[in-house]
C-alpha cells in the first residue's frame, strides 16, 4: 500500500491529500484502492485534528477559507452539497446562520468536524439606513394614533 506512514509535515499532508483526490477521482476501484482511501482518511484527519486552530476561526471565515482551498465557488458548493444557493449567500454574507442540516453538509463536503461550524456567533445588527426608517415610520404611527385618540375624546 505504498508504505503509508504518519503525517509529519504539511508537504506530506498536501502530498496524501492529493492522492486521496486522485484516488476519490476514479472511475473504479481495486479493493487495495478503497483500503489505501480509508488509511489516507485516517491519516488525512489525524493531522488536521492535531494541527487544527479551527476553534479559534470565525465559522463562516472557515467556510470561506474551505472554500478557496477547494477552489470551490458558492453556486459549485450549492449543487455539490445540495444546499439552496440563496441559504449558502446569506451565510456567507452573514445574514443568516448556519442550521444543523448546512452544518451536516458542509462538514460532510469538506471532510471536517461539524464542531468547526457549529459555534456560536452574532449576526450583524439591522443597517442604519433600516433602524432609521422603521422609527420614521413608527413616529408617523404614533402621530397618527395621537391625533386619532384626540379626535375620539
Amino acid at each position: 500500500m505504498n508504505n503509508l506512514k504518519v503525517i509529519k509535515s504539511a508537504e506530506q499532508y498536501h502530498k496524501y491529500c492529493d492522492e486521496l483526490e486522485r484516488l476519490i477521482s476514479l472511475q473504479q476501484l481495486s479493493a487495495e484502492e478503497e483500503d489505501k482511501i480509508d488509511l489516507l482518511t485516517v491519516l488525512i484527519e489525524k493531522w488536521d485534528e492535531d494541527h487544527s486552530h479551527s476553534e479559534d476561526i470565525h465559522p463562516v471565515e472557515m467556510l470561506k477559507q474551505l472554500m478557496e482551498m477547494h477552489d470551490i465557488n458558492a453556486i459549485a458548493l450549492s449543487k455539490s452539497t445540495g444546499i439552496d444557493k440563496t441559504v449558502l449567500s446569506k451565510i456567507l454574507n452573514q445574514k443568516k446562520g448556519f442550521s444543523k442540516e448546512v452544518i451536516r453538509e458542509i462538514a460532510a463536503y469538506f471532510k471536517v468536524n461539524q464542531a468547526s461550524f457549529n459555534k456560536p456567533y452574532t449576526l450583524p445588527g439591522p443597517d442604519e439606513k433600516v433602524v432609521k426608517k422603521f422609527k420614521s415610520t413608527l413616529s408617523l404611527i404614533r402621530e397618527a394614533d395621537d391625533k386619532y385618540s384626540k379626535k375620539k375624546a
